[in-house]
């Protein structure tokens, strides 16, 4: 075992001299990690290493559901050939994410038990010390986390007045701070590398629609659905009604009786039900994308004079470089929006949409 530094006997030692007869002293954790530099660096830390990791995961997410949002819009609609060479692109890098999506919470969950053993081993050790020339401290939270004070402020399970004899939270916190043992274990810790999650910096070739060959300017179909009311309003619908189905179909999943002679059948419906919703989703946001494409030739010829005529179709998301060329998006947008036809095309759809199950 490792000698004491002489700060934590130092601590013992003014304890000592300064005890009485009385009530045990008692503790409350929440005061010991806001009083520990130790705590506080160490939460510094992962704050450096995990904060900017995670904002990349939620970026990633986006941007693979921005790209499933454009092919699922285009589908039919723009070049075969292309639309497959991005789905297969999709899948490949859908299936990159999930396991670096994996490794990370994983590394957070372990790194939650390690740490919390960590500094529990650390305040044991440290009253240890402090029963060495006392009573042993007893935990007594003052603000007390869960159950009604968690909902109510106010109220909580004991206050400062119920707890008995010195509050010794702050010596503890300074033997943590002292405490070589926690400082190695936590290097260890944090001396892991994070896990990385995969980029893709690079613009990519424009997509022909129809009859129209691909050229050197270009709209996205995500951009286009968010610029308009009524595909919103449809898209969303698509998504809630597919994901209600989902959920029912997880309820049956779990209630189902594994030794019941019919399981095997009951599974197959199960599993026809899931294809049945799939195809919803993707028939669905097809129909969108095809009034969408629809507006858009029809204003194609409101863009000769600005010269956006011949535009063409990004399926590569923004934030991974779009497509060379120009981004005509807005543009695109701004005449689609006064596409009455759509505006009405739209909103049968919405009233006509039918459930998936």
């Amino acid at each position: 075992m490792r000698a004491l530094s002489l700060l934590p006997m130092l601590l013992v030692g003014l304890l000592a001299s300064t005890a009485v007869a009385g009530p045990p002293g008692h503790y409350d954790k929440d005061a010991i990690t806001a009083s520990s530099q130790r705590f506080a660096e160490v939460a510094g830390q992962l704050k450096e290493g995990y904060l900017p990791l995670e904002r990349e995961l939620s970026r990633t997410d986006g941007l693979l559901a921005e790209l499933d949002l454009n092919l699922a819009l285009s589908a039919a609609q723009v070049d075969p050939a292309m639309h497959k060479l991005w789905m297969a692109r999709l899948d490949e890098r859908s299936g990159v994410f999930g396991p670096e999506f994996e490794a990370i919470q994983m590394r957070v969950s372990r790194l939650e038990v390690d740490f919390e053993a960590a500094f529990e081993a650390a305040l044991q050790r440290a009253l240890d010390q402090l029963a060495a020339v006392s009573e042993r401290p007893v935990v007594c939270e003052a603000n007390a986390v869960g159950g009604i004070s968690a909902i109510a402020p106010g109220f909580s399970a004991s206050s400062p007045s119920s707890c008995k004899g010195d509050d010794v939270s702050q010596q503890l916190a300074a033997l943590w701070d002292a405490d070589e043992v926690l400082k190695s274990r936590l290097a260890t810790l944090t001396a892991e590398p994070w896990p990385k999650v995969t980029g893709y910096q690079e613009s990519a070739a424009t997509v022909s629609v129809g009859e129209h060959p691909a050229s050197g300017q270009w709209f996205s179909p995500a951009h286009l659905v968010a610029a308009v009311p009524e595909a919103i309003e449809l898209l969303d619908l698509i998504d809630a009604r597919a994901a209600k189905a989902r959920s029912a179909l997880r309820a049956r999943w779990e209630e189902l009786d594994r030794g019941a002679d019919d399981f095997k059948e009951q599974r197959a419906a199960i599993g026809a039900s899931a294809r049945s919703i799939r195809e919803f989703t993707e028939v669905s946001k097809a129909t969108l994308g095809r009034e969408l494409m629809a507006a858009v030739q029809r204003v194609r010829r409101k863009g000769r004079k600005a010269g956006w005529s011949d535009v063409s179709v990004c399926l590569n998301p923004s934030g991974w470089g779009a497509c060379d060329g120009r981004d005509r998006s807005d543009d695109v947008a701004e005449q689609v929006l006064s596409d009455r036809k759509l505006s009405r095309a739209l909103a049968k759809l919405v009233a006509e949409l039918p459930e998936p199950l």
